[in-house]
């Protein structure tokens, strides 16, 4: 009886190894085992050996960066800086927060309408004048107005009301605050974790960018990627699909 047993035993491995090895037929393609190695592969025909001027030239180079935001305030900035650390599990030191003064904004414009009419009426007076009004809301305001011009200061939108009132005639223009001058808020991110998060979040931010000077994040370099030096240096030029 035991005899039977083994001998069956022996048969049914023999039947699975000339399955597998393709024998009996090709094997099914609708399942992949493992799916996720495949996509994680590496493709060595993008590889491309640095030779020793480049891989210098590579060592200097500042580090990648990626600036996300800008975040209107603590509460934006904040909740950013909390993503780096949950879903990248990022250190104290992998990221800054920086701010950068954004000047005021200052508009040419009608004088506000009385209903929908004077509207459409100023309107046509401006476009006659060969400018191109868009309706806006500025603050503080009830009523609606047609901006002709912005910007940055208040002295550059005043020269450019009274040059218009000069060349076209436009005595009814004014100049009015459109956005009071603020600060914005960025987190300064070594690249290679900032573009894991990126994936989630896309409106956070422009793409890499360098981060020469002093107190620049330095590239991170994970004890899993450290041992890999070698291999991020040849691929470090590679094509991108």
């Amino acid at each position: 009886m035991m005899r039977a047993w083994l001998l069956v035993l022996l048969l049914a491995n023999g039947l699975l190894w000339a399955w597998g090895a393709g024998w009996l037929g090709p094997r099914s393609q609708g399942e992949q085992r493992e799916p996720e190695r495949l996509a994680a592969q590496f493709h060595p025909e993008r590889l491309k050996l640095l030779d020793a001027a480049q891989a210098e030239a590579l060592r200097r180079a500042p580090p990648l960066c990626r600036m996300l935001g800008p975040f209107a305030d603590d509460a934006a900035w904040q909740a950013a800086e909390a993503a780096l650390r949950s879903e990248l599990n990022l250190p104290v030191g992998q990221w800054r927060h920086e701010t950068r003064p954004q000047a005021a904004q200052w508009g040419v414009l009608s004088r506000m309408a009385a209903d929908t009419a004077d509207l459409e009426r100023k309107r046509g007076v401006l476009e006659r004048a060969q400018l191109k009004p868009r309706g806006v809301n500025v603050p503080g305001e009830n009523s609606p107005s047609l901006l002709v011009a912005r910007f940055d200061s208040e002295e550059a939108a005043k020269a450019e009301a009274e040059r218009l009132r000069e060349t076209k005639n436009l005595r009814a223009l004014r100049v009015a605050e459109l956005r009071p001058a603020q600060q914005q808020h960025w987190l300064r991110v070594s690249a290679w974790p900032a573009e894991r998060l990126m994936a989630k979040h896309p409106s956070w931010g422009p793409g890499p960018m360098a981060c020469p000077g002093v107190g620049a994040v330095p590239a991170a370099t994970p004890a899993s990627e450290a041992a890999s030096a070698p291999a991020a240096l040849a691929s470090a030029t590679a094509s991108t699909p």
